[in-house]
């Protein structure tokens, strides 16, 4: 199921520095041109993405990266390293003979943490989110702690743990993300992109709403997919659920 975002989340967009919105805006430009037929509408307000992008990643490009991160590794990448490590030090206690003890706890925290492979590991960052939290939740289970400590593996779940508040923290999903400073040429860059994205999503929503067909939602979907999966998970709240977002088949 695709995700289509409402108008609420089109005019206040997720915070983006100059680096994350010029990104942004090449993966719209992508998916936009794949769209053999778009709306007049909508290609005028993808032609305007397209420039302000272009214009943002200039800019980017002579401030050096525009938001200050320095060298070192992103707290997703480290995440990713993090689980990686995991399943091949559990791994290589499955090529032990059976009946050693350290065999059973290495099989059941491999099962359970990376049964269905390592294929969730290359999804974007904000994607793979959900992937992390369940098996970073299994891994604070007593049964799995204590299969953990059983082999003096403390030291991949205490990894695993701070990387992945880390990248919760680093993405705005488990506490608000304050926009990064970007020199005053990237900001103003990045504010002209700001306002041909809101264009360009409230074209569809409009071309959305007077469709009675469904083809502009279909339309909609495929290309502002990018957006969608930019858009960070809804906050969990302690009893009032947020409202679930539109979503239609993607075809």
């Amino acid at each position: 199921m695709a995700k289509i975002p409402d108008a609420q989340s089109s005019i206040d967009l997720p915070p983006m520095n100059g680096r994350t919105g010029a990104t942004l805006g090449q993966q719209l430009v992508v998916a936009g041109k794949a769209e053999k037929k778009p709306a007049g509408n909508v290609a005028e307000s993808l032609a305007e993405v397209e420039v302000t992008t272009k214009a943002l990643q200039k800019e980017v490009d002579a401030a050096g990266g525009g938001d200050g991160s320095g060298d070192a590794e992103p707290p997703h990448q480290q995440e990713a390293a993090a689980f990686s490590g995991f399943e091949s030090w559990l791994a290589g206690f499955l090529k032990l003979p059976a009946d050693l003890p350290v065999v059973a706890p290495a099989s059941r925290l491999h099962a359970a943490l990376f049964g269905d492979g390592l294929a969730w590991l290359r999804l974007p960052a904000l994607e793979r989110w959900n992937e992390t939290e369940r098996r970073a939740a299994l891994l604070r289970q007593p049964a799995h702690k204590t299969d953990v400590a059983a082999l003096s593996g403390e030291v991949f779940a205490a990894a695993i743990e701070r990387t992945h508040a880390g990248t919760g923290v680093a993405f705005g999903i488990t506490v608000p993300l304050p926009a990064p400073p970007d020199p005053p040429k990237v900001g103003k860059a990045l504010n002209a992109f700001r306002a041909a994205l809101r264009c360009y999503l409230a074209q569809h929503i409009a071309n959305m709403a007077r469709d009675k067909t469904g083809a502009a939602v279909k339309v909609a979907a495929r290309m502002l997919a990018p957006y969608a999966n930019y858009l960070p998970p809804p906050r969990q709240k302690a009893q009032k659920a947020a409202p679930a977002e539109p979503t239609i088949a993607a075809k």
